[in-house]
């Protein structure tokens, strides 16, 4: 649900939740950054690598699922980040990327 509050109200408790202000949204979707990881030299797709989100706010860390895909969601727009795809026996790839929009990274194969 996604919820506009103005200066008339909201339907919610408007001084609570958009003090202060004339426009304030509510539960709009953030920023996310996702890809898919392949190995190289199998030809298939990356499952279980640690795929780690590197920002001002600390270190997020998961792992690729079956179909070689990650994703982080819940971001701020306006922010930088480093994305570090690391799995044994293979080379470490890192990207820096913003949040001015979504990003996927698309297919990011390992070597």
């Amino acid at each position: 649900m996604h919820l506009l509050c103005s200066s008339t109200g909201c339907g919610l408790e408007r001084a609570q939740v958009c003090r202060g202000v004339s426009h304030c949204y509510i539960g709009l979707p953030k920023r996310f950054i996702a890809g898919a990881v392949v190995f190289g030299d199998k030809d298939e797709c990356a499952e279980n690598v640690t795929v780690t989100l590197i920002g001002e706010g600390g270190k997020k860390t998961v792992k690729t699922d079956n179909y070689g895909d990650f994703e982080f969601e819940g971001l701020p727009e306006e922010k930088e980040y480093t994305v570090k795809i690391e799995h044994p026996g293979y080379a470490a790839q890192q990207f820096s990327v913003q949040t001015k929009v979504d990003v996927y990274l698309g297919e990011i194969i390992l070597t």
